[in-house]
């Protein structure tokens, strides 16, 4: 079985942990692989020609986005290797919605006990969205939530606890129509359309399109995922965020909102045309659309639990 690992360095829990990778190593019994961005795409091709049957991504959420982008470029709709992912980013919210509660360590030694017993890997298969047959991963946001990453980025020291607070502050604000959140939840334009249906609403003040359900923090407003992981959601609100905060009991219980304000709408195929510039993310990394975006369903991942 050949299983290799891909490692970024310079994840927040590395970075606190530097003999993390260590550890991982000597469980696995073979080097860490710590590519850079700019040689991930030819490590990933090098080890599809070694025939590669399991991928361990050791990372948050930036990295298991950027790995995986490598690995649909490298392999495009052709079968994958398994993936492990070994969750210790600053934010882990894509190891969640798969299924994996275990911290890398235990998870990658549980994982080895049973390949050495010659046991089956339970797996769980999700889809990831393809952007602009380039980029690979599993929620696109827009809006509030790109406005929201841009705050929690700005003057470095990402945390847990500052996206807490950020969130907080964006309710409270949303409740008196604060400077903040007009800021954060400014209305961006743009036309849709969901497998060649163009949508109702073309004006939103935060949107979110996913494969997945929760967002982080527990909020799931993309519902039909969690019993169809062969389709993706949109959800967007047209209205002023305090009608998105006042939704939120039923967004955490990944229940339909069904407000005329609000278009929810299911596909395997999107088509974005933004009026202008538009900031967006990425399992939390920000990129900058200044033309069509077309995201659709990617091939499926097999994830190891």
């Amino acid at each position: 079985m050949h299983f290799k690992i891909i490692s970024n360095s310079n994840s927040g829990h590395n970075r606190k942990n530097p003999k993390h990778i260590e550890h991982l190593a000597k469980i696995v019994g073979n080097e860490i692989l710590l590519p850079s961005l700019e040689t991930l795409d030819s490590t990933i091709a090098s080890l599809r020609e070694e025939k590669l049957d399991i991928l361990g991504i050791s990372g948050g959420d930036g990295t298991i986005h950027k790995t995986l982008s490598a690995m649909y470029r490298v392999y495009k709709d052709n079968p994958w290797p398994k993936i492990v992912l070994l969750s210790n980013g600053t934010m882990n919210n894509i190891a969640k919605n798969v299924g994996i509660r275990k911290r890398s360590i235990p998870q990658l030694q549980k994982i080895m006990n049973a390949l050495n017993d010659d046991r089956e890997l339970t797996v769980s298969t999700r889809h990831p969205l393809i952007f602009d047959d380039e980029k690979a991963g599993f929620i696109f946001g827009q809006g509030g939530i790109a406005k929201f990453l841009e705050a929690y980025y700005e003057g470095g020291n990402p945390s847990q606890a500052k996206a807490a607070y950020l969130l907080i502050r964006a309710i409270f604000s949303s409740l008196i129509n604060g400077s903040f959140v007009r800021k954060v939840f400014a209305p961006v334009e743009m036309d849709i359309s969901a497998d060649g249906k163009k949508l109702a609403h073309n004006r939103f003040t935060v949107s979110v399109l996913s494969s997945v359900s929760d967002l982080g923090f527990g909020f799931r407003p993309c519902y039909a995922p969690l019993t169809n992981p062969k389709i993706a959601q949109f959800i967007g609100f047209t209205r002023h965020p305090v009608i998105t905060a006042f939704s939120l009991p039923k967004i955490r219980l990944a229940l339909p909102v069904n407000l005329p304000s609000v278009q929810d709408s299911c596909g395997t195929s999107f088509v974005l045309n933004p009026k202008e510039p538009m900031s967006y993310t990425i399992d939390g990394d920000l990129y900058t659309c200044r033309k069509t975006l077309n995201i659709r369903l990617g091939p499926p991942i097999d994830f190891v639990l």
